[in-house]
């Protein structure tokens, strides 16, 4: 079995070096690496069978180096992320070790592995490095102007953002429209993972989400609390990181 480990935490790989060398005393670690830019420069030179990558690497992520060469091994992250983000593992079915790893689980996943033929498919990664990204709310309130007067608004307290006719909207839990000057792609880009873009037209909050049903050609309707005097349809695209988000 012939291994690369990319993880820039020296400790770590020399932890995972004895784990790997004891449970498997013929494996070959060919090569170390602890920089997106060293990976990608070298990767090409080696052909291994799984490859152990640490997400957050000082140059940037690893997602980094899978979008910019082809790797055919199987790739096991080792990750000190939070709950969410094993989930999200977990829904791709892509293997993973939480650090500090532990030995029967880099045991488990490598059995895994062995056991199961053609893992070496190719893997669409876009999800999950969404759903690795920084979940953390960036804004607060909203200040909305009506009439001669300022008005803050609680994100905790809207709904949805919608927009119409080239213009966005809030609506709060009460059922009250706000106009904002902010675009909806601004506002994606200001808020958390309390919110998801459903539609171009559409940003929700989680607890806006009164239902979720299944439509036509593998799409969801969603009914939302305020009612929305539209349907809210999700793509087949989207459904499977809507689903995530739910469950987060």
């Amino acid at each position: 079995m012939n291994v690369i480990v990319v993880e820039d935490e020296l400790f770590a790989y020399k932890e995972l070096e004895r784990m790997l060398r004891e449970l498997y005393p013929l494996v070959n670690i060919v090569s170390h690496f602890s920089s997106v830019k060293s990976v990608i420069e070298n990767l090409h030179k080696y052909q291994v069978d799984i490859i152990f990558m640490d997400i957050s690497l000082p140059d940037g992520s690893c997602f980094d180096i899978l979008g910019a060469v082809d790797i055919n091994a199987n790739i096991v992250f080792t990750t000190a992320y939070d709950q969410y983000a094993i989930k999200a593992f977990k829904y791709n079915s892509i293997g993973y070790l939480l650090k500090p790893v532990e030995f029967e689980e880099l045991r488990n996943v490598i059995d895994k592995y062995q056991q199961i033929e053609n893992r070496k498919k190719r893997v669409d990664y876009t999800l999950l490095a969404k759903a690795l990204s920084n979940h953390n709310n960036k804004k607060r309130r909203f200040l909305v102007k009506i009439g001669d007067k300022y008005l803050n608004i609680n994100v905790d307290n809207i709904a949805y953002f919608y927009s119409e006719d080239k213009v966005s909207f809030i609506r709060t839990f009460e059922g009250a429209d706000y106009i904002t000057d902010y675009s909806l792609n601004d506002i994606e880009n200001r808020l958390g993972n309390d919110f998801f873009r459903v539609s171009r037209n559409m940003l929700c909050s989680i607890e806006s989400v009164k239902y979720t049903s299944k439509y036509f050609n593998s799409r969801l309707k969603l009914i939302l609390h305020p009612v929305y005097d539209k349907e809210v349809i999700i793509s087949r695209a989207k459904t499977s990181e809507f689903l995530l988000w739910l469950d987060s």
